[in-house]
Order: structure tokens, then C-alpha cells, then sequence
């Protein structure tokens, strides 16, 4: 594990689905990971949807895995000091000397 990196939060919800008809939110839960959090360029944040480029973003660095929003599964949300922040795309980086995740996070407002 790299000396950057920091205990951060991690809250996710499980994919919910119907029961009976009804709509079921998954359960939500939070996970501790350890990461690198470093802020978004501005080349970072063209990649964002336009709605989202106005909140901020940062990048994260782990070797954790941390989801997107997909179908019925929820983003996950990562708690800062400056705030919240959802995952909007990931990366893998599978270089043979250190692999890791890069994740592009968007405030929540």
C-alpha cells in the first residue's frame, strides 16, 4: 500500500429490484477503503457530463473497487472534508508495477 494514501468513507447502496410489484431500494452500507484523492483537472472535467463539470471533481487512486451507476445500481459516494462526491467513471491501470483504480468523482450538491 502507497504512503499517500488516506482512510476514506465509502457509502454504497445495493441494487434494489420489485418485490410483488413494488419498487425495493437495495440496503446502504459504508466500507472504509484506502485512497489517494487528488482535485480534477480541467481535461478531467470535459470528460463529465455537462450538468456535473459545475459541482467540482476529484480523482481517486486505490486499489479498491468502487462503482458507477449501472441499471438499478446506485453510484458509489465518497465522503471528503470538502464535501460528497459520486463516482462518475472509472479506470484500471494495470501498468505490472502498480495496479490500481482511478476514479473521477462529481460533488453532489
Amino acid at each position: 500500500m502507497s504512503s499517500f494514501r488516506r482512510p476514506v468513507t465509502v457509502t454504497r447502496q445495493a441494487a434494489g429490484g420489485y418485490v410483488a410489484g413494488v419498487w425495493v431500494p437495495g440496503n446502504t452500507f459504508t466500507v472504509t477503503i484506502h485512497a489517494s484523492v487528488q482535485p480534477a483537472t480541467a481535461e478531467d472535467m470535459q470528460r463529465l457530463p455537462e450538468g456535473r463539470r459545475q459541482t467540482g471533481a476529484v480523482k481517486i487512486y486505490t486499489s479498491s473497487t468502487l462503482l458507477t451507476e449501472i441499471g438499478t445500481q446506485k453510484a458509489d459516494r465518497i465522503a471528503l472534508p470538502t464535501g460528497d462526491y459520486e463516482v462518475a467513471q472509472a479506470d484500471q491501470w494495470q501498468n505490472g508495477v502498480l495496479p490500481h483504480n482511478v476514479y473521477l468523482c462529481a460533488r453532489v450538491v
